[in-house]
């Protein structure tokens, strides 16, 4: 079993949400479009096509969607794909990571160099981990069986980075 960190591929359209609205998206730029692509937030938050949106709810429970309108293409549709399970599957004794004190003077892991995992990892396809008892929203990962998802049915517009293997 390997775990990966899913990462955009640069080289497919970025997008934000247009005018602070919660159900209409604009391009950042005008790179070509993809099944899977990255939207611009501090949660690790991705632009999907109806294609890789059908593939993933027949196949995938952790994932929620949700619609929203890209104006320079009013008759196709795209989603928000949301993951939004956290667990506490890190290794924490067997990563290599950097601490800080926060303003309590309390120590906390800032920055994982080097990810572990504990076994139960291998239930779970795609999903966000916790760290220091918190969610850790920057970085999303998946197993084999989320990346064999994405092979399987040739959607594009994502790396995976390989952090980890049993």
């Amino acid at each position: 079993m390997i775990v990966y960190e899913m990462i955009p591929n640069e080289i497919y359209r970025n997008f934000i949400l247009a005018n602070n609205s919660k159900e209409e998206i604009q391009a950042i730029d005008e790179k070509p479009l993809a099944d899977i692509m990255n939207f611009w937030s501090a949660l690790s938050i991705y632009v999907v096509s109806e294609k890789a949106k059908n593939v993933f709810e027949h196949c995938l429970e952790e994932i929620k969607f949700s619609e929203v309108f890209y104006p320079e293409m009013p008759t196709e549709k795209f989603y928000l794909l949301i993951i939004q399970k956290y667990y506490d599957v890190l290794d924490i004794n067997h990563c290599k990571y950097q601490t800080i004190r926060n303003r309590y003077g309390e120590c906390r892991i800032s920055n994982i160099n080097s990810y572990a995992f504990k076994s139960t990892v291998s239930d779970l396809d795609i999903f966000r981990i916790i760290v220091n008892q918190k969610s850790y929203d920057t970085h999303l990962f998946i197993t084999d069986i989320f990346k064999n998802i994405v092979e399987n049915n040739n959607l594009t517009g994502l790396n995976f980075r390989k952090v980890y293997e049993f």
